[in-house]
């Protein structure tokens, strides 16, 4: 391979007012519309080839910083960029509230004979135990069927017969 003829443009990019670096900020070649974003630290690395460009660095709530560069060398810069305040006209956020509950209560419905022997067929498992631990509230305590623990059914205490 030849020698190129493409040049590194490096720079940090940090708040004016704070010094802290804008991670996350867009940087990009307008002629070649090719960039990046800036890493963690406010640094980026751009190659462009060898002559003058449009270098554009952007971030939401901070003015757009736009340089010409003349890419003869690698060059490194410091940029610091102003804050801007963004200004919107009123919008208003209008929607219906559906009911989504119809109790409170957790585990309120319980296993019906229907809703057991479907998703058996469905997933090919003919095991009702392994079936059951498919259900809301069902947990296995360890590998295998030895042990099954079910949430307790939310509702009112049973009384004792009697």
């Amino acid at each position: 391979m030849g020698p190129t003829n493409n040049h590194a443009s490096a720079a940090k990019w940090k708040d004016a007012a704070t010094g802290e670096a804008l991670i996350g900020a867009n940087v990009y070649v307008k002629e070649t519309m090719r960039g990046g974003a800036t890493n963690t630290y406010g640094y980026y690395v751009l190659n462009v080839p060898a002559g003058k460009h449009t270098v554009v660095m952007s971030f939401i709530g901070y003015e757009d910083n736009v340089q010409v560069v003349e890419a003869s060398a690698d060059m490194k810069f410091n940029i610091v960029a102003s804050p801007i305040a963004i200004q919107v006209q009123e919008f208003e956020v209008v929607g219906e509230r559906k009911a989504n509950t119809e109790d409170t209560r957790h585990g309120n419905g319980g296993p019906r004979c229907a809703e057991t022997a479907d998703p058996a067929r469905a997933l090919g498992e003919v095991d009702i135990l392994k079936t059951i631990q498919f259900l809301p509230g069902v947990q296995s305590n360890g590998e295998g069927n030895a042990g099954l623990c079910a949430r307790r059914r939310a509702g009112p205490e049973p009384h004792p017969a009697g």
